[in-house]
């Protein structure tokens, strides 16, 4: 419509100018979101405000920078999300193209910037593998070292196994892929059958006998952890529930809230807490409070680990050995030789 072309006009002119003016601007070039592992077609408005930036200001010194994210698990808090940048994009690759002829270029500057984008991310080219993706990524992922407080890792080889498992899933043929579900299908049943979890066997060496008296120890002290952060932590949950548009959205609104939410929780229980005793007694209960949230967290997460571990073992030498067996026949189906080796 030409009031919609209207808008359009106006918010390329900003973007352009904020370029010129200030620096980098995000462009989320999908327009759109959607709770699955796919890279969808990139609207092509980027490309005219390239366009519209050389006509202004008669540069072509410009760049895109590509940047993928993946979820692995957009539900839950505190699971992994990949970031990786692919190679910038000049225009000036472009600006030949544009004088003859400008749809041509934008065209081509916007296919460009989509395969260097789909080639750094997991992209599920049919919705009927997702499960077989997701099974696959799960796997490699049991097998990663697990850190309670680094928070940014740069080490990308873990990533680089989940796409090139996701490439072989993509190119398989139909044979192949139904033969690789069945192979996929049979295990997971076989482990739900038995009441134990591919993270058990992957992890077993975790399930030490003697870090149950350690859990004598944490297990009350998180209790406290998570009763002294319940109010921010739930207060947190339920904002994020009210406020997000899209089921995805809930945990990364949430963690923000939290970000917010706990500092002034623990600066208002500080000062009630300075009001009736000392200010050192204060600051001592505060600091109390955030430690032992932090045990709370370490808890839930490593105890989780070693009760999967605990469970893989009970079971007979035999049935691991066999499980481990069916582990690796499937993973040697998917004929990656280093993914294989790895896992």
């Amino acid at each position: 419509s030409k009031e919609g072309a209207k808008i359009n006009s106006s918010t390329f002119e900003t973007v352009v100018d904020t370029i010129h003016n200030v620096g980098p601007v995000m462009i989320l070039a999908e327009g759109s979101t959607k709770y699955q592992k796919k890279m969808r077609p990139l609207k092509k408005g980027f490309g005219h405000m390239l366009f519209q930036y050389y006509d202004k200001y008669k540069s072509d010194d410009i760049w895109i920078q590509p940047c993928s994210f993946t979820y692995i698990d957009v539900m839950h808090m505190r699971n992994n999300v990949y970031a990786q940048f692919g190679n910038p994009i000049p225009l000036s690759d472009y600006t030949n193209s544009f004088e003859g002829s400008r749809k041509e270029a934008v065209n081509a500057i916007v296919d460009r910037t989509f395969e260097e984008m789909k080639s750094s991310m997991v992209h599920i080219e049919k919705d009927e593998d997702t499960q077989l993706v997701d099974r696959f990524i799960e796997m490699i992922e049991n097998k990663r070292a697990y850190f309670f407080l680094k928070a940014l890792i740069k080490e990308g080889s873990q990533f680089a196994q989940i796409k090139s498992m996701n490439r072989r899933i993509n190119d398989m043929g139909i044979e192949d892929k139904n033969a690789l579900k069945e192979t996929q299908d049979n295990y997971f049943s076989k482990l739900k059958s038995l009441g134990v979890s591919d993270l058990g066997l992957v992890q077993k060496q975790r399930g030490q006998t003697w870090k149950l008296f350690l859990w004598m120890i944490l297990l009350p002290l998180s209790f406290v952890g998570k009763v002294a952060t319940f109010i921010p932590m739930k207060l947190a949950y339920h904002l994020a529930s009210k406020v997000a548009k899209k089921v995805e959205f809930i945990s990364a609104i949430r963690v923000g809230l939290i970000i917010l939410f706990n500092p002034l929780f623990v600066f208002l229980f500080f000062c009630l807490t300075w009001i009736f005793t000392s200010l050192w007694s204060a600051f001592l209960l505060a600091g109390l409070v955030v430690l032992l949230g932090y045990v709370h967290i370490y808890t839930k997460s490593q105890f989780s680990i070693w009760k999967e571990a605990r469970q893989f073992n009970k079971l007979e030498k035999d049935v691991r050995q066999d499980l481990e067996k069916d582990r690796n026949q499937l993973l040697a189906q998917l004929e990656q030789p280093a993914l294989v080796s790895t896992l």
